[in-house]
């Protein structure tokens, strides 16, 4: 039996890869006015990558980044 202590489950990205990969249903299923409001014509930029270089430059110290 592996020590599942030590190796780090990652629970975290799937949820976020279908996030990203459906996003525009989940906005109309969970958030309908909104998703109304939204040009979805013109494409969707997740901008965590941006967010997480922003966050490095940062002096309140290390802080968790997430989408």
């Amino acid at each position: 039996m592996k020590d599942t202590k030590k190796r780090r489950r990652d629970f975290d990205s799937p949820w976020k890869d279908a996030l990203m990969t459906f996003f525009q249903e989940f906005m109309a299923l969970c958030f309908p006015s909104i998703a109304a409001e939204i040009d979805w014509s013109r494409g969707i930029t997740f901008l965590d990558k941006e967010f997480r270089a922003i966050s490095k430059e940062a002096i309140i110290g290390k802080r968790s980044i997430d989408k």
